[in-house]
């Protein structure tokens, strides 16, 4: 546990989560952010944790309880002066609930937090990254390559499967045509050729 999915998947689940605090919400991700994901080590001061997040010491101290109360954190060690508190994020809680899921009747079961609306800034945040990550559309996005769908790039498909520039340039001419029912008829043509998404 505590890949970057695995990550994504319990932050979803505090910030789904009625009980949990704005100030443990915001906690969790440098939390999160701050963990070894090799050792598991997880010891940031309060002092630490208010400058990563932006919160007053006293909201920090409250949102570690909340965190704690609600199954998402363990303290392993308490702190003594010079030394701050170890802690430990507990990831049974997020393979529980995923079990309970499962057995509730998964992805449509209305009780799973990782369908909860709540959730969508998030879900819009991975599928951005998964996106600007994504190669071909790094490419499009430089200028690199063009479009899929473009008019060039279908114009090559179609004279690539058809083998007739005439047949080619007729798409292309409907394609710019200022007539609706021409680009129509170009959009199904380039379908029918499999040459357009």
């Amino acid at each position: 546990m505590g890949g970057l999915l695995e990550k994504w998947k319990l932050l979803k689940m505090v910030n789904a989560d009625t009980r949990v605090s704005a100030a443990a919400r915001r906690i969790m991700i440098f939390l999160l952010d701050r963990e070894n994901s090799k050792t598991k080590a997880l010891f940031p001061s309060h002092q630490r944790i208010a400058a990563d997040s932006n919160l007053h010491e006293r909201s920090v101290r409250r949102g570690l309880h909340n965190l704690i109360d609600n199954g998402y954190l363990e303290i392993l060690e308490k702190g003594t002066p010079g030394q701050s508190t170890r802690y430990k994020i507990v990831w049974t809680t997020l393979s529980s609930k995923v079990d309970n899921i499962v057995q509730k009747g998964g992805q449509n079961c209305p009780t799973n937090p990782l369908n909860n609306p709540l959730n969508n800034p998030l879900d819009k945040i991975v599928k951005n990254l998964v996106k600007n990550t994504n190669a071909s559309y790094k490419y499009v996005k430089e200028g690199k390559r063009k479009k899929y769908n473009s008019d060039e790039m279908i114009y090559q498909r179609i004279l690539k499967k058809t083998g007739d520039p005439l047949l080619a340039e007729g798409w292309l001419k409907l394609r710019k045509s200022w007539k609706k029912d021409d680009q129509v008829r170009a959009d199904k043509y380039a379908r029918h050729l499999e040459c357009l998404k």
